[in-house]
């Protein structure tokens, strides 16, 4: 596993949480907590995200994909973009 592409893909995904949520700073957010447990982003947030993900890393998630598990903190979503992109 690539940990420099997968820290930029961490920092990417900061950076649009950060544009999502404008009260939060960068430095604020623990990359490995949720970000809706946390209320870090809302659920339009999160939707945001996704859109963000698709379109950023030009990939097409599945209803399936878009889970707790794959979507726990920035660390699992860099986890799980790196994953998919690979194949």
């Amino acid at each position: 596993m690539s940990n420099n592409l997968i820290n930029e893909i961490k920092e990417k995904l900061v950076n649009e949480v950060c544009n999502i949520n404008l009260t939060i700073q960068k430095e604020e957010i623990d990359t490995n907590v949720g970000l809706l447990k946390k209320n870090i982003i809302d659920s339009h947030g999160f939707v945001e995200l996704v859109i963000f993900i698709e379109e950023q890393f030009n990939l097409k998630l599945n209803k399936d994909e878009i889970n707790d598990k794959n979507f726990a903190s920035i660390n699992a979503i860099s986890k799980f973009i790196y994953s998919k992109a690979k194949k």
